[in-house]
């Protein structure tokens, strides 16, 4: 089949395709000038899709937005999520916690020695179990000695106090 822009058929094109052969080159000037051109044609298509994906990329004033305030949907996600956070990790632990310990003050006003004890058992409760856990893993990992034995039964004493802290900041 002839082609009519001055280019070679294509038939057993693939099979040419890594084949250089001293027929089909007549001078290494020939060689060189392919090779750059080609070059040439890669290069300017890598820095157009660039181009394209450093423009989809871009914030939206940079993209035309005339209006600055306008926020990205990943920018809302954003906001939502710091305020979800900041709710449930910090807010709710410290009401909770801190409703907690009114009561206890409530009941030990009112002389309910013994529910405000009760009351600040439930509070340190999970720091103790926390403590607990963290003593027997310690303790299981290396040989017995009573010095480990010693620093994990103080983690176990200190942990009650140190949870409810420990629960809002991490």
């Amino acid at each position: 089949m002839a082609s009519n822009d001055g280019l070679e058929p294509m038939e057993g094109y693939v099979d040419k395709i890594g084949v250089i052969k001293p027929k089909d080159v007549k001078e290494v000037k020939q060689v060189a000038g392919s090779v750059l051109k080609e070059l040439n044609a890669h290069t300017k298509n890598i820095s157009q899709l660039e181009k394209e994906r450093s423009a989809e990329n871009a914030p939206p004033h940079a993209k035309g937005a005339t209006d600055p305030g306008v926020c990205s949907r990943e920018h809302l996600l954003f906001y939502l999520l710091v305020v979800k956070c900041t709710f449930s990790g910090v807010l709710f632990p410290i009401f909770d916690i801190g409703s907690d310990v009114a009561t206890a003050v409530t009941h030990f006003k009112f002389h309910n020695i013994n529910w405000g004890l009760l009351t600040i058992l439930f509070i340190l409760l999970p720091g103790f179990v926390c403590g607990l856990a963290i003593m027997v893993k310690g303790l299981k990992a290396e040989r017995f000695s009573w010095r480990r034995t010693a620093n994990y039964a103080i983690v176990l004493a200190i942990m009650p106090v140190l949870y409810p802290f420990v629960v809002v900041l991490v």
